[in-house]
């Protein structure tokens, strides 16, 4: 069972789905529990046998003016270095306190949310890179959060720290030297998810970098619909048809952030990726 106040929350959005009329709880195939993408009406389901804790991946600031009752804050930003953008992510003594402030284990589900979604994905690599698996994003973020009636909070919750030791996962983070044999080679792809003018060299940092060699571009405005939500996964299988699912992917952006997303939409097609 999750929280009382994550269960609170989650029965109370479960009753406005069905004031709504949007609930399909009744009617469909019932929502797969170890999904990485859900929506709203997949979290209401799962009101009754989930031990979810809801992760903001927002700024502080944002956090502070209304969450989703019951999360915690762990801003993308403070995964990141403060200084050198090439790198993937504090160090592992950092990640280890900020894993463990969260008060999770290995058993709770940690349902990650933004506004934007690269954000969350962040995180979500992050924790999953670092050896927590049982993770998930809210497609569409807050935003359809509350266009579905959802409750928002300012009281801020204090979880007890529970250890937690960082288990990085090779498999999941590409290395300077894994990279550069990458663009020598055939043996990965290197998928460069910036917008077109970063990748040409005409905006991004460094200015006029341009990008990898033989790297592919798909820019991650590709990946979302007009609505902002995710395009399904059949869609996305054309997004992504350049890809050879057999061989590895190593995908990068300026911070790792929209490199991020792609690791998370090309794992759900079965690809192996690196970020």
């Amino acid at each position: 069972m999750g929280t009382p106040q994550t269960m609170r929350t989650l029965a109370l959005l479960s009753i406005i789905l069905l004031l709504m009329g949007e609930s399909c709880i009744a009617s469909h195939t019932p929502a797969d529990p170890n999904a990485r993408i859900v929506d709203v009406e997949w979290l209401a389901e799962q009101q009754s046998h989930s031990t979810i804790l809801f992760v903001d991946a927002r700024e502080a600031d944002e956090f502070a003016k209304s969450h989703i009752p019951g999360a915690v804050n762990l801003p993308a930003s403070e995964t990141l270095p403060k200084t050198g953008h090439h790198k993937h992510q504090v160090s592992l003594s950092h990640i280890q306190k900020q894993i463990a402030a969260l008060g999770l284990n290995h058993a709770i589900r940690v349902m990650i949310y933004d506004d934007q979604l690269v954000d969350a994905a962040r995180v979500l690599w992050v924790l999953e890179a670092n050896g927590h698996e049982n993770t998930a994003i809210l497609n569409g973020g807050i935003k359809a959060w509350l266009d579905h009636g959802g409750p928002v909070s300012q009281e801020i919750t204090n979880p007890t720290p529970i250890a937690f030791i960082p288990r990085p996962d090779p498999a999941k983070i590409a290395t300077k030297l894994s990279t550069r044999i990458a663009s020598l080679h055939t043996n990965k792809i290197l998928l460069d998810v910036r917008s077109e003018d970063e990748y040409h060299g005409k905006q991004g940092i460094p200015s006029g970098s341009g990008h990898i060699p033989n790297s592919i571009n798909i820019p991650s405005q590709k990946f979302f619909n007009a609505d902002n939500q995710l395009k399904s996964l059949n869609e996305l299988k054309r997004v992504f048809y350049r890809l050879n699912r057999n061989t590895p992917v190593i995908t990068y952006s300026n911070y790792g952030k929209r490199a991020s997303l792609a690791y998370l939409l090309l794992t759900e097609l079965g690809y192996s990726v690196q970020v």
